[in-house]
């Protein structure tokens, strides 16, 4: 989804309405860089519970 958000923004006319321009292009961009943000907070945040439950489930080992 970030890459898809980056597309977007990044793309010909700065987003999903190429005849809108001048404010509503700037705050549309601000919008996307603000939900690109909140994506990389939920990616951190989906990393981080992953490391912590698979760090703190024991780990079987049938060697010993």
């Amino acid at each position: 989804m970030i890459l898809i958000h980056l597309v977007l923004l990044l793309g010909p006319g700065g987003g999903h309405h190429d005849g809108n321009r001048g404010a509503s292009v700037a705050g549309h961009q601000t919008a996307m860089l603000d939900l690109i943000g909140v994506e990389l907070l939920c990616l951190v945040a989906a990393s981080a519970a992953l490391r912590i439950a698979r760090t703190s489930t024991p780990q079987l080992n049938p060697h010993h």
